[in-house]
């Protein structure tokens, strides 16, 4: 009967050796939980926190380093031209750009030729007057510029 109490003095005291059954033959159950989820929730969180430092330096430094090793030397403009090349875009077939676009761009192109020549700086200062204020308006033509 001592071995019975000291099984569940054991259990109950929080220890780890909760015996599986008592010299009787009969299962100790109560308060094992208790006695065993501390360390099992160790092992767990440790096993954890191994998988996930295993994960990022076997798997995912190996793919980042791959990544970037790969668009060091990657050009996407030959690469679409390849694809291009060998039939890939099926909508592009015949006509790569709209009629459309081309007439757009020449009529921007004037525009902003013809606004560079209003505010070149070969014409003199303007003054302005506002509520008395005068204010000598030039161009900045470092802004207007193609780069």
């Amino acid at each position: 009967m001592s071995s019975k109490t000291d099984a569940v003095s054991t259990a109950k005291s929080g220890g780890t050796k909760a015996p599986s059954s008592t010299a009787s033959g009969r299962p100790v159950l109560k308060n094992l939980t208790r006695a065993r989820v501390p360390r099992a929730g160790l092992i767990g969180v440790s096993m954890a926190i191994v998988g996930a430092v295993t994960w990022k330096v076997l798997v995912s430094d190996r793919h980042k380093d791959h990544f970037t090793s790969f668009y060091k030397s990657f050009d996407p403009e030959r690469d679409y031209a390849r694809m291009k090349a060998s039939g890939v875009f099926k909508s592009l077939e015949g006509v790569e750009r709209p009629a459309w676009l081309s007439e757009y761009e020449g009529e921007l192109d004037a525009a902003i030729a013809s606004l560079r020549e209003l505010l070149s700086l070969d014409q003199p200062k303007r003054t302005t007057a506002v509520n008395g204020n005068l204010f000598h308006c030039v161009p900045d033509s470092s802004s207007l510029q193609q780069t």
